[in-house]
């Protein structure tokens, strides 16, 4: 079990965003466009056991959908997170998206989406997904963030909360899940 498993028992049926904040997306802390390649992955890796464990559904937008569908069913991991974001069900928004490739996947609508709390009793988990994460804040549809905050400085890239609706936070809690800076943050709408 990881160490941090059980961060969900704030309350129930929440809609989680963990995310990096600023100019960094977690495409990009992933080796993608990024000219200091080696040193992100290591720490993004470092930060996954720390995501909700506990999470009953993802929800994805189809370009982070295709970019999950095509590693995570060969991925294996010593803490079966690899193995939960297989077996979980994953929803994806989408008006594109027909036959999707990967398991336990079904394609919804964002008014489907909004529904999705009703249908759980634990936690729905939102990764990457930019234009979803913003639509799903205008709808005022996100109960947590969780930013992951990484000493690093990219310099480029895009920000996720571009275009957002003006959402003030509240601090929940700071994580600090390594001796070089890297924390989780997490935030409550206000």
């Amino acid at each position: 079990m990881c160490p941090a498993a059980d961060l969900r028992g704030y309350a129930a049926r929440r809609v989680l965003i963990p995310a990096v904040p600023g100019e960094a997306s977690q495409q990009q802390l992933l080796g993608q466009d990024v000219r200091d390649r080696a040193r992100p992955l290591p720490l993004f890796r470092r930060a996954l056991p720390h995501l909700p464990m506990a999470a009953d559904a993802q929800l994805l937008g189809r370009v982070t959908y295709e970019g999950f569908a095509k590693a995570w069913p060969a991925m294996e991991d010593p803490v079966g997170f690899a193995s939960k974001m297989n077996a979980m069900p994953k929803y994806v928004v989408s008006a594109t998206l027909t036959d999707p490739a990967w398991t336990h996947t079904t394609v919804i609508t964002l008014e489907q989406a909004g529904k999705l709390k009703d249908q759980y009793a634990g936690d729905i988990l939102v990764a990457g997904s930019g234009q979803l994460v913003r639509a799903l804040t205008g709808l005022g549809l996100v109960d947590e963030y969780r930013l992951m905050v990484f000493p690093l400085v990219l310099g480029t890239g895009k920000r996720l909360f571009d275009g957002a609706a003006r959402t003030p936070l509240t601090l929940a809690d700071i994580t600090r899940i390594g001796p070089d800076g890297v924390t989780i943050q997490r935030y409550t709408p206000a």
